[in-house]
This record gives C-alpha cells, structure tokens and sequence, in this order.
C-alpha cells in the first residue's frame, strides 16, 4: 500500500502552520514525525485522517484521493490515537469494542472473529486486569495504552499517534515503541508517529519527517548517525548531541 502527500498545506484559517508537504511511505514503514511545539505535528496527524480539511493539496492511498473517501471507509483504512483525554464513561471493553465499528454497525453483536480480534490485542498489551474499568478511573498512562489498544483493534492498514508515549513510564515507553515497531514489520503497517522521546524513537524508526519553519522535510537514520538539521534543530545552551553515544542530553 502507499500513502502519499502531493503539494500539501496545512493549518487553519489565517494561521498556515506547514506547506508544500510532499511525501511517499509504504506498507511497513515506521516514520517518527518530529519539530517543536506548535510547529504543527498534530495538525498534520489530523489531517492526515481528514480530521481537518487541509488549506491545498491533496493525501492519496493507493493513488485514489482521500478526500473521495466516505468517513466509513477511512476508518476501514486509518486509525488514529490524539492526545487528549476520554471524556465519556465508558468500560474499558466497551471502547475496545468500539475499534471493530468499521466491521459492523454500532448495534449489531460482535462476530466471533472481532472478539479474536480484541482478545488478541488485550494479551499484546496486558490490558486483562483493566477490562471492566471506567476509563476515567484509570491513570494516564493506562489510559493511554487503551487508546492506543483501541487503534490497534481497528486493523487499519495506516496508524497514526499523536505522542503515543505521553504519560508513559520509561518501562512502558520502551514496550508501546517496540511493539509499534513489531507491528509496522510484522503485519506490514504503516505507522507514523509524533513523539519529544527522541533518544528512544530515532534509532529505530524506518525516516524522520521533520517540521521546521513551515517546511516538513524527510530524513533517514543511518547506523544511528542523526541528520545536522535535527542536531541543529534542538542544539541549544542546556541540550547538545553527543556523537558518540547517539544521543542528546543536558549540557
């Protein structure tokens, strides 16, 4: 499958955050998307899943526009996990369930392949003690995984995370990377990403997008050597990159 941007601008109105957005990933690639706050990394997320409209430009899948796509069939293909918090009282299975709505309708029961399906995704992530939990009773960071186990429930062909190791310990961190990872390989998904953890994401992500001055541009890791333009990015007074441990750290 490819997932590509031609000539894409996004923003709202008399606020244009990122243009001329060009790009082309592929079934199992895994892109980190990085850049300061407010810079536009969860603008693009969004409209990437046609959340918001983008100011010009077109995204396709399989060369077909998405701007042609039903939300229905978007969901059958894209599925997102934001960063702000669940609002509605809701059991833990209950948004779960919620994931397979792009295989059936909101009142029809469960097949017994969508309940494989979730059962499968609550050993992945160990979310077995949590099942008949409120989600507004949970911590963040196990809120975050639910969210996370949700999106992953859906089977998309594209996943999209808006800083999915927010709220997350470094244990927890590492897991949720690792198993984004395993899934972009094994089961040959796209999967981008925004993320701050650069010291954990950048060595093993497939190509950095970076947002810098209203220009995204595409980089590579190459045997854990950083590109100048993310070094100079986030070099400043109190962080430096250090080249011979491939990483920054406090100056």
């Amino acid at each position: 499958m490819k997932f590509k941007a031609l000539n894409l601008s996004i923003g709202y109105p008399k606020n244009n955050l990122v243009t001329e957005i060009n790009f082309e990933v592929n079934s199992g690639d895994f892109v980190v998307l990085i850049g300061k706050n407010g810079k536009g990394k969860s603008t693009l997320l969004k409209t990437l899943a046609q959340i918001i409209t983008p100011i010009s430009g077109n995204i396709f899948i399989d060369d077909q526009a998405l701007s042609k796509f039903t939300p229905s069939q978007i969901a059958k293909y894209i599925s997102i996990v934001l960063t702000s918090k669940p609002e509605v009282e809701m059991q833990v299975k209950e948004i779960l369930q919620l994931g397979r709505q792009a295989f059936t309708n909101f009142f029809e029961k469960l097949s017994v392949e969508d309940v494989q399906a979730i059962n499968a995704i609550v050993d992945l992530m160990d979310l077995q003690h949590l099942m008949d939990r409120s989600i507004l009773e949970l911590s963040d960071g196990e809120q975050q995984k639910v969210m996370i186990a949700r999106a992953l429930a859906q089977e998309t062909p594209i996943i999209l995370l808006d800083e999915p190791t927010t709220h997350l310990d470094l244990e927890n961190k590492a897991l949720i990377l690792k198993l984004l990872r395993k899934i972009s390989i094994k089961q040959e998904k796209i999967v981008i990403f925004s993320t701050h953890d650069l010291n954990l994401s950048l060595p093993i992500v497939d190509k950095v997008w970076l947002i810098n001055q209203k220009n995204m541009t595409e980089n590579s890791i190459i045997q854990n050597t950083i590109p100048n333009q993310i070094i100079n990015l986030f070099n400043n007074k109190d962080i430096s990159y250090d080249s011979d441990c491939h990483k920054f750290k406090l100056t």
